[in-house]
């Protein structure tokens, strides 16, 4: 794996994000052991495909957008990891596929943390669990000079 590229001009910058990333990567792990209790198995069960650094973080900004600009600012699909740890941004636009094939907008508080099952934890628990159509569009009334920036945290197995 390529080293990590830092912002050195940010006062703390490594430091801050090797700290969440600890802390990304402990609350995924608990919601793995989580997972495994609903799933009536050990709860230690995901604990040798996510471990040893297979978890991932990464940062994801989405530029400003145009009065009335319209589109997707990234299409429909799954991850394919175990599972998404997401933070909200600062703009709306995540929506999700329903049952009923309907994108439903996925509204939350900036301090909520959004779990999203990928496509191993689907393979893993033979389709009990489904992994997560979602894609991220730009809404048509944000103001020009707003942006949203999303962090993601992917436990990744092996």
């Amino acid at each position: 794996m390529p080293s990590n590229k830092w912002a050195y001009e940010i006062p703390n910058f490594k430091e801050k994000v090797s700290e969440l990333f600890v802390q990304f990567d402990f609350v995924g792990k608990s919601l793995l052991k989580s997972v495994a209790t609903f799933l009536q198995i050990h709860e230690d069960y995901f604990e040798k495909v996510a471990n040893e650094g297979n978890s991932v973080m990464r940062s994801i900004h989405y530029p400003p957008v145009k009065q009335n600009e319209k589109g997707e600012r990234s299409g429909a699909h799954e991850d394919i990891n175990l599972i998404t740890l997401l933070i909200g941004g600062h703009q709306p636009g995540l929506e999700i596929l329903s049952n009923n094939k309907q994108w439903l907008p996925v509204n939350f508080d900036s301090e909520v943390l959004i779990c999203n099952i990928g496509d191993m934890l689907q393979r893993f628990t033979n389709h009990k669990l489904i992994s997560t159509t979602h894609r991220a569009v730009s809404y048509t009334h944000l103001r020009a000079h707003e942006t949203e920036a999303d962090l993601v945290c992917r436990l990744l197995l092996e």
